[in-house]
């Protein structure tokens, strides 16, 4: 039996609920999965997910023991340069666009910092970082012996060590992306995959730009449609209703919003949450508005994150950590959110959406342009509220065409026939029956003294 191996640097519900859909199709064609997360937080979500998706948990799951934490900047003392130095790199936080590195310069110097005094420390903990996850990754990769490694996000330290372990083991290295797949901000990476699960022709598109062959490109659509393509709203609304103790005659409004960790996105958040309560606050119509938080903000309780922004949401009704996003999606009259993979969820679902516009929306895919579902500001959401939702005529108001999404849905996932998991296992299983496709990399004699040093 051929053995796939899942690795997700982040715990996304997306990715896990896509994992879930797979394996059983993967099992059809003699194909092991094994399933590993950095956090090892989904396998405690994972029965949840299967109970909602109608499926048997079958996943194995294998533990990541991660390298202790180390801090940043390492070595620092405490003194005015290290202060400068910590100041310098809260401001740079605060923007999810790295600057050109002249502004980089200019700002390390007029804070009074050479810049060699930054960028040294930071070298040497990524280092740090990265070496302790490669020995991790080889030890893993060493004991299950795997025949593809399969990743979702190639953004953090311990997947691009699997995947550097994996090419020194001459694995061959499959992604198939976390969210929407590869999208505008994957322009200015370098690809890291042998081949690539591409969700539509949008996400061909991208890769096409980055200048991945047309041959190791597979157009499969995304899982969650074959899940969406069979899925029977009215029953999953009811029991979501139940659970939430929502009459029947109260429609549902339901927000995701975006980390509250981050200060640009917490003031959007504001923004929407208090566009939103002025408008319902003399509303006729029963709206019960549940607010569903990001999962960056997961590692702190939904209590805590109340009781921190409770003058903007306590007239909202925050759902648990737990509650799975496609499921209240199904149960609810009207989606917004900002730009997110569950847009394209709410379209697969047939849902009602505003889609909210910020400031680094250029990241995104351009799912507006298809003018399928209104868009704005949090500004825009009140008037639509106030003149859409509210009004005796919605959702007929607002349905779209049905020519109009099955050609977004082709765009950003390729075909609605219910065939998509079929058609990503037959890739994995082909994949993994031919082999490596490149050489292992150059640079392994480096790494292995580096180890050595560590």
């Amino acid at each position: 039996m051929k053995r796939v191996f899942a690795f997700l640097g982040f715990p996304d519900r997306i990715t896990l609920r896509r994992l879930l859909l797979l394996e059983p199709h993967l099992r059809e064609r003699n194909l092991e999965m094994l399933v590993c997360n950095e956090q090892n937080l989904l396998e405690s979500a994972a029965g949840q997910e299967a109970k909602f998706l109608g499926i048997n948990l079958s996943l194995r799951f294998v533990p990541y023991e991660r390298p202790a934490p180390g801090t940043y900047p390492p070595g620092l003392p405490a003194s005015p340069t290290a202060e400068r130095l910590r100041r310098v790199h809260r401001h740079d936080s605060r923007s999810r666009k790295t600057p050109p590195s002249e502004q980089l310069h200019d700002l390390f110097t007029s804070a009074g910092i050479p810049p060699a005094e930054l960028i040294q420390p930071f070298v040497n903990h990524c280092r740090s970082v990265f070496l302790r996850h490669y020995k991790t990754a080889s030890l893993l990769l060493d004991q299950l012996q795997p025949d593809l490694l399969l990743f979702d996000n190639e953004l953090c330290s311990s997947t691009r060590a699997m995947i550097l372990a994996a090419r020194d083991r001459r694995i061959r290295i499959v992604a198939l992306q976390h969210g929407d797949g590869y999208g505008e901000f994957y322009r200015r990476i370098p690809v890291l995959a042998d081949d690539v699960i591409a969700y539509g022709e949008y996400n061909r598109s991208i890769l096409d730009a980055m200048g991945v062959p047309r041959e190791r490109i597979h157009v499969t659509g995304a899982p969650e449609s074959d899940f969406a393509a069979r899925l029977d709203r009215e029953t999953v609304r009811a029991r979501v209703r139940k659970r939430l103790s929502i009459p029947e005659d109260t429609r549902v409004l339901l927000l995701a919003l975006r980390p509250f960790r981050l200060p640009t996105h917490s003031q959007m958040n504001i923004r929407l949450l208090s566009q939103c309560r002025e408008v319902l606050r003399s509303a006729t119509t029963k709206v019960r508005v549940l607010t569903k938080f990001h999962p960056a903000d997961y590692p702190i309780s939904s209590n805590e994150l109340l009781r921190r922004h409770a003058e903007v949401l306590e007239a909202f009704t925050p759902v648990p950590h737990e509650e799975s996003l496609l499921e209240l999606l199904a149960a609810s009259d009207l989606f917004v959110t900002f730009k997110s993979t569950s847009v394209v969820e709410s379209v697969l679902l047939n849902v009602p959406l505003f889609l909210v516009l910020s400031s680094d929306d250029d990241l995104w895919p351009p799912w507006e342009t298809f003018a399928l579902f209104p868009h704005g500001s949090p500004e825009d959401l009140a008037s639509f509220l106030l003149n859409q939702f509210l009004s005796k005529h919605f959702p007929d108001c607002v349905n779209n065409p049905s020519d109009k999404r099955q050609a977004f849905l082709r765009h950003f996932r390729h075909a609605f026939d219910g065939l998509a998991c079929q058609r990503i296992a037959g890739v994995l299983s082909k994949l993994a029956a031919s082999g490596p496709t490149r050489p292992a990399i150059e640079n392994d004699v480096e790494i292995s003294t580096w180890s050595r040093k560590e």
